[in-house]
């Protein structure tokens, strides 16, 4: 594609700056992996190139070979991110000042690059909130298997309470109050 430059009112071409040509190469397949190789973002790739974004986007489109050398592109940079978080955080375990680590802004730029969270989705088969104590033995029963963390069961079982009607948190908090007890057993063993 072949960028066009506006004329102004009477009809003159602006002076000084040629648009680059924005026309698609299949080098540049090569070239995105290459530059998301060092952890490099879509805006790097463009500058490189001398391209507008919304080229960029509409090669994504257009072309299913940029498309998919894109995907590989996007692990590479996710792989040297999450090297570097290890790097950094082996570094700094071992007491070495060397490496100033921001262990928040790292899992925040983790978080919006790559989708990667200290949040996990939690899908519990046979989680029925409609039926607050079967859902709070299936909450007791995955974390008797490992299923779950106790952080998660006591979030979950919070839910069943939250749920239940008068009658059955009457049933409920004999049940809640047995997890917790397996849940500071499980932090109890952890430590010792």
């Amino acid at each position: 594609m072949k960028a066009r430059i506006k004329s102004d009112a009477q009809g003159k071409k602006p002076k000084g700056w040629e648009i680059p040509d924005q026309t698609f190469n299949p080098k540049y397949c090569d070239s995105i992996i290459a530059v998301f190789k060092d952890g490099n973002t879509v805006a790097h790739f463009c500058a490189k190139h001398n391209i507008a974004r919304s080229t960029f986007y509409e090669w994504l489109n257009n072309y299913p070979e940029f498309s998919i050398a894109y995907e590989i592109a996007q692990e590479y940079a996710e792989k040297y991110w999450i090297d570097e978080g290890k790097k950094n955080l082996v570094t700094q375990a071992f007491g070495e000042e060397t490496i100033k680590f921001n262990e928040s802004t790292y899992a925040l730029f983790m978080g919006a690059r790559f989708g990667i969270t200290k949040a996990r989705k939690l899908a519990l088969s046979g989680f029925n909130k409609k039926n607050p104590i079967a859902a709070h033995k299936r909450v007791s029963l995955a974390l008797s298997r490992g299923e779950i963390t106790g952080q998660e069961a006591l979030q979950l079982s919070k839910v069943c309470l939250d749920k239940a009607t008068l009658k059955e948190r009457l049933e409920l908090v004999p049940l809640v109050e047995q997890l917790m007890k397996e849940v500071n057993e499980i932090k109890q063993n952890k430590h010792s």
